[in-house]
């Protein structure tokens, strides 16, 4: 049988039966194995997770009350937003809920009194009428009694 007979039942180009048959005499059996391919390099890689998370660790920028991916992006300026929002998930960082990742510092213990009091305005006092301080300063001591009691600690220092 002929490589263009060949090429033609497999339904593959002659030149492709050539190179395989010059593979096999070279290399036998081995030589028909796919050869290793480069790929299309990483364009983001460990570098990129600390640029991150370093990043992450300082405030944002003037008018902004947190980070976001998009804003993270642009201030890398090389990186996409759909990359740091890929990071974040393979690091299990929620922006929104800082606690996975916040260290001790002023800047995350500033955005924990802010998660806190987000919490305790959207599930206690939004839409809530109150005649006085006392009042006021009861419905905070009760919310977190019971939010501690139902989710664990949450407590105001």
């Amino acid at each position: 049988m002929q490589w263009a007979e060949i090429g033609k039942s497999l339904s593959i180009p002659e030149v492709t039966v050539s190179k395989w048959r010059r593979r096999f005499l070279r290399h036998g059996i081995a030589g028909l194995e796919d050869a290793p391919r480069s790929g299309k390099p990483a364009k983001y890689d460990g570098v990129t997770v600390k640029r991150v998370f370093a990043l992450l660790d300082r405030n944002p920028p003037a008018g902004y009350g947190r980070w976001n991916g998009r804003l993270i992006a642009r201030h890398l300026a090389d990186v996409s937003p759909d990359q740091v929002w890929r990071i974040l998930r393979q690091q299990g960082i929620e922006l929104e809920r800082r606690r996975s990742w916040c260290i001790s510092t002023l800047a995350s213990r500033l955005n924990q009194i802010e998660i806190w009091f987000s919490i305790l305005s959207r599930q206690s006092l939004r839409g809530a009428n109150f005649t006085s301080v006392a009042q006021l300063r009861h419905a905070i001591d009760e919310f977190i009694k019971n939010y501690n009691s139902e989710r664990g600690s949450l407590r105001m220092d």
